[in-house]
């Protein structure tokens, strides 16, 4: 959502803790999104998205005001498509979660955020971003409902899973190769990673062009000019073709 890099601003530096077991932070599944609870300036209990797909952390606007968080200048942000709304640096303000004691991590841009209620049906308080999951390995438990981390120096996996290489662009977004068969026949392509939700999804003109298309009847996702559909499988390059249920045709 983001899309800057090398931002200005006088921040509070991160402060790192190694992990000597996995931590279980609680969260809240709502429309197939997570949200863990976050405190900002020692805050109540806020609810923030779990988002790899921006790289900062985010708090609204209009929650900033009221927390009297420091804001600095004023700033563009690049948000879906072309489009762009105002936001401002924010200076010298940590976040923490309860079950990471000793972590701290700055939050970096205020942003409107609370028009995003309607589509989630809850208040959305802000983002944690790639910045903040590139600290552990994540471990998503959509069963018992908990993010859980893992040291990233010295976890090793044991399981029945595969390594998937992805590339991080100058966003943090990470992106990785993957076939989509639609009816029409295979097209190869670049795929967005994104943890804030549960279903895969391609770029709308890549995915007319490999025969996918929205009906009519189909209700547009939210924020964006596609719509939701099954479309057929989705297979990560090297590995098992696997069914995309039901993934998201999203604009460039």
């Amino acid at each position: 959502m983001t899309g800057q890099a090398g931002l200005p601003g006088e921040c509070c530096p991160s402060r790192s803790i190694s992990l000597v077991a996995p931590v279980a932070l609680p969260m809240q599944l709502t429309t197939n999104h997570i949200f863990p609870e976050v405190r900002v300036n020692g805050s109540r209990p806020l609810s923030f998205i779990l988002d790899s797909g921006d790289k900062y952390g985010l708090i609204d606007i209009d929650l900033a005001k009221e927390l009297s968080v420091p804001l600095g200048m004023a700033i563009n942000i690049a948000g879906i498509g072309a489009a762009t709304t105002q936001g401002a640096i924010v200076n010298r303000t940590p976040f923490t979660l309860d079950a990471l004691r000793g972590f701290t991590q700055p939050i970096t841009l205020a942003m409107p955020l609370r028009r995003l209620a309607p589509r989630f049906g809850r208040d959305v308080d802000g983002i944690l971003g790639a910045d903040f999951m590139s600290e552990f390995v994540d471990e998503i438990d959509y069963q018992n409902s908990v993010v859980r981390l893992h040291d990233k120096d010295t976890f090793v996996y044991s399981g029945a899973g595969m390594s998937v290489p992805v590339q991080l662009d100058n966003s943090g977004h990470p992106a990785f190769d993957a076939i989509v068969t639609p009816r029409s026949g295979a097209e190869r392509g670049r795929t967005a990673a994104n943890r804030q939700t549960r279903n895969s999804s391609r770029s709308t003109p890549h995915g007319r062009r490999a025969g996918v298309h929205c009906p009519r009847d189909r209700a547009p996702v939210a924020g964006a000019r596609g719509c939701s559909n099954t479309v057929g499988r989705a297979q990560v390059s090297g590995s098992a073709p696997r069914s995309a249920r039901p993934p998201s045709l999203r604009p460039e």
